[in-house]
């Protein structure tokens, strides 16, 4: 579940030095990694956010999203916060910030 597949990886135009990758796009990254997953028999939720998440007895989680509020339970939970582009809130910084 998040809020789109890649998060700010999408946003960046070149990587270097990955793991087994000497230089790729954000983009195209992003892609590879999703094909990947599909691979496996995982349920990949996008376009959403968790709002909660209340560890239950028996190995189960439930989530609680929005929107639309819904409430998912699971065995397992990969928690992945992610990062994002922060807004630096000086005078000119669109003439110094990096551009996708």
């Amino acid at each position: 579940m998040g809020e789109r597949f890649g998060g700010q990886v999408l946003d960046t135009v070149d990587i270097e030095n990955y793991i087994s990758v000497p230089k790729t796009e954000g983009q195209k990254l992003a892609g590879a990694l999703k094909a990947h997953v599909n691979d496996y028999n995982v349920d990949v939720i996008d376009s959403q956010s968790a709002t909660k998440l209340t560890p239950r007895r028996q190995r189960a989680a439930c989530i609680r999203s929005k929107p639309p509020p819904r409430v998912l339970k699971a065995r397992s939970v990969i928690i992945a916060t992610g990062a994002k582009w922060r807004n630096m809130n000086v005078p000119a910084k669109n003439s110094i910030a990096p551009r996708a």
